[in-house]
């Protein structure tokens, strides 16, 4: 996989064969559609579970089946053995259960919360975007979106697909529905050298929104 963060801006172009001022044709926008399909970042069934599907799909984690497990064990002996139940079993018993319900509980919490940025994503990507086709502004839904697509970013757009920067003017990204955490990213145009995933500040990441500035890039990456 290309590293895009650290090309210079003439090599990207002509890597993904697109031209900064006319972006790409609606033919060749055609073409790749159809070669790499729709730029869906997820499934929608995924965003729309019940609310009962989300808390039977938390037994799956390890965690909570280990709790659960040993929970079980401590309880079973004393309803089998006659006599009263131990007290040393009980008072075991009542500590793993509480640390399943606390386990269950901040798992369950993690999830609702990634389905809410699912939803607030998806939601976002039946708006339609600003990319530049046969040299003219046009108005698509985030799924039409092509590598090679020049998207054209300006304050309190929805970024519809992984790109990199060629054009900038004080854009600031507001990257939180990705990390579900306020992260706010300064972007820059030219290249860098071998950065992390986090400093590349050149990039604009898909189901992300700019909260200021504007800017131009190159879409380089589309779907999950």
């Amino acid at each position: 996989m290309s590293d895009w963060s650290t090309k210079t801006i003439p090599n990207l172009l002509h890597e993904l064969n697109t031209d900064l001022e006319r972006g790409l044709s609606a033919s060749e926008a055609a073409t790749r559609l159809s070669h790499q399909g729709e730029n869906q970042i997820f499934q929608k069934s995924h965003a729309q579970q019940t609310t009962f599907h989300l808390l039977t799909h938390q037994f799956i984690d390890f965690r909570t089946l280990l709790c659960l497990g040993v929970m079980i064990l401590l309880i079973l002996p004393g309803l089998i053995l006659p006599g009263p139940f131990p007290s040393d079993l009980l008072l075991s018993a009542i500590l793993v259960g509480g640390v399943f319900v606390v386990q269950f509980g901040l798992q369950f919490y993690q999830t609702l919360n990634t389905r809410s940025s699912i939803q607030q994503i998806w939601s976002a990507a039946e708006v339609q975007v600003p990319v530049m086709r046969d040299g003219v502004p046009v108005w698509l839904p985030p799924a039409s979106i092509v590598t090679g697509d020049l998207l054209l970013l300006d304050e309190g757009d929805y970024v519809a697909a992984d790109a990199r920067m060629v054009e900038t003017d004080g854009m600031v990204v507001d990257e939180s529905p990705l990390f579900g955490r306020s992260v706010f990213s300064t972007k820059v145009a030219e290249e860098l050298e071998t950065p992390s995933v986090t400093e590349q500040k050149n990039m604009v990441l898909g189901g992300t929104y700019i909260i200021q500035g504007q800017g131009r890039a190159v879409v380089v990456r589309t779907g999950e």
